[in-house]
């Protein structure tokens, strides 16, 4: 009985299995997370692809005796699955390049702009943009806000600019909020 490989794809990774038209799909978990991928790995794409259907077929042999599958079958599967990671690839890089052109704005002078009759902002560091703000909260140091926004910060600073920084990346206020809350209880927890 003759097997040929599909695949089944989200925008994080791509399943590899093979299916024959009787008994259905056989499982191996044989799977492609692309979700952290750069322009770099694109370049090995093929190689990676062919590893993993090579290594389900060594699978598949131990499940299924006298396995047959079309070589063609695995050409054109292989041709897909380049073609979908690319393109979720190039998709994610692309919203990753936006996102930090959103982000690159100047705090302190977003924030004079703004908020004219605020004397603070006159205090706050001069290069440092939302973007900075952005990778400090992910990066796990999120009690050092008031250090990176610099001068004489203070809550209502933050507060402000958080709000900004949750209207650039389109998410809700509370999130970004969350993710500071969390990284400052993390912090709390280590010193006790």
């Amino acid at each position: 009985m003759k097997y040929e490989f599909d695949y089944s794809y989200t925008n994080e990774r791509i399943r590899f299995f093979l299916v024959n038209d009787k008994d259905g799909p056989i499982y191996t978990d044989e799977y492609i997370d692309f979700s952290k991928w750069g322009t770099q790995k694109l370049k090995y794409v093929d190689k990676i692809i062919d590893e993993k259907l090579n290594k389900l077929v060594d699978m598949c042999k131990l499940i299924v005796p006298n396995l047959k599958i079309d070589s063609y079958d695995r050409i054109n599967t292989k041709l897909s699955a380049v073609q979908i990671i690319t393109e979720k690839v190039n998709e994610k890089l692309k919203q990753l390049e936006n996102t930090i052109s959103k982000l690159n704005v100047n705090i302190k002078d977003w924030y004079i702009e703004n908020y004219p009759s605020d004397e603070l902002g006159e205090t706050l560091s001069p290069f440092t943009t939302f973007l900075d703000l952005n990778n400090l909260l992910n990066s796990g140091n999120g009690r050092n806000v008031y250090e990176l926004l610099g001068g004489d910060s203070d809550t209502v600073i933050r507060e402000r600019c958080f709000e900004k920084l949750a209207k650039l990346l389109n998410c809700d206020y509370n999130h970004i909020y969350k993710q500071w809350l969390k990284k400052e209880e993390k912090e709390e927890e280590i010193e006790k």
